[in-house]
């Protein structure tokens, strides 16, 4: 019974760990494609507007 209790404790752990992963990773990823479209759009207009 214990041990049992035990395992679930750590796939709990396991599974709340892995959520925060993937939740600080769509976050890192958004930040990132927010920064990438601020740095490139500057840039696209520059080029487009010297043609």
């Amino acid at each position: 019974m214990r041990k049992c209790y035990i395992g679930c404790c750590e796939l709990r752990l396991r599974y709340c760990t892995d959520l925060q992963i993937t939740d600080a990773r769509k976050q890192l990823l958004g930040s990132l494609e927010i920064q990438t479209e601020k740095i490139l759009r500057p840039l696209l207009r520059t080029t487009g507007s010297s043609r």
